[in-house]
């Protein structure tokens, strides 16, 4: 009788362990094709943010170049406006 029970132990213990070992490789293959399509996401979104910051730097210049243009007109105005004599 207890020779039975321990045989009967040892397979129970054997299908546990055979289930596990199969649920690891299972999920082993499952979080690995997920891992790599995680990656390749993520390397689209880099290169929409490099895209971005690119447009990004190229309107900063916009910027800049037209508040310069913007002063230059305005002091320009100012010293045309100031040469005008004043209204009474």
């Amino acid at each position: 009788m207890g020779l039975e029970a321990v045989a009967l132990g040892i397979t129970q213990i054997t299908a546990v362990v055979a289930m596990g070992v199969f649920l690891w490789q299972v999920f082993s293959r499952r979080f690995d094709k997920v891992d790599a399509d995680m990656n390749a996401r993520f390397g689209q979104v880099d290169s929409r943010f490099d895209k971005l910051e690119a447009k990004v730097e190229d309107l900063a210049k916009d910027h800049q170049s037209l508040a310069r243009e913007l002063s230059e007109f305005r002091g320009e105005m100012r010293g045309r406006l100031d040469a005008l004599p004043p209204i009474e």
